[in-house]
């Protein structure tokens, strides 16, 4: 409930003019990898990520949250919360890694980064091979 009501705020918030951030998840052997992009300015390189959650698309209230990555601020340490890329699946270190299924081949995907400067929503299919096609979400261009 919280990270909705923060996720609201920071949409409002992206509207105005602020730096643009992206997010892109591939394939990588037998793993996948969620990557936060920054979208040209070279302030945000390496930005404050609070949360990552993806869920199967289209989003219902009644979706079942297929994996959450937050923050630990019990375990913050400098730069803790500074993530450029995640392997699926995996807790890096200041992270809790809340719950996470498997990728479902044939399955679209919805996925959102509460980040800083704003919040990132972005679309991906997994194919029948576990190959990802990025839908939406990645730097504009």
């Amino acid at each position: 409930m919280i990270s909705k009501l923060f996720f609201g705020i920071f949409a409002v918030f992206a509207s105005c003019d602020r730096p643009h951030r992206g997010v892109m998840i591939v394939r990588e052997a037998d793993h996948h990898v969620v990557s936060v992009l920054n979208c040209g300015d070279p302030k945000w390189a390496h930005p404050p990520v609070w949360e990552i959650n993806v869920r199967k698309s289209p989003w219902v209230e009644e979706a079942a949250v297929q994996c959450t990555l937050r923050v630990s601020f019990k375990e913050r340490g400098e730069d803790s919360d500074s993530l450029t890329q995640w392997r699926y699946n995996s807790q890096p270190k200041g992270y809790v890694l809340e719950h996470c299924a498997a990728l479902e081949p044939d399955t679209t995907y919805e996925i959102n980064v509460l980040a800083r400067p704003g919040p990132v929503k972005g679309h991906f299919t997994v194919a029948s091979n576990g190959d990802v096609t990025m839908i939406d979400g990645t730097c504009p261009k």
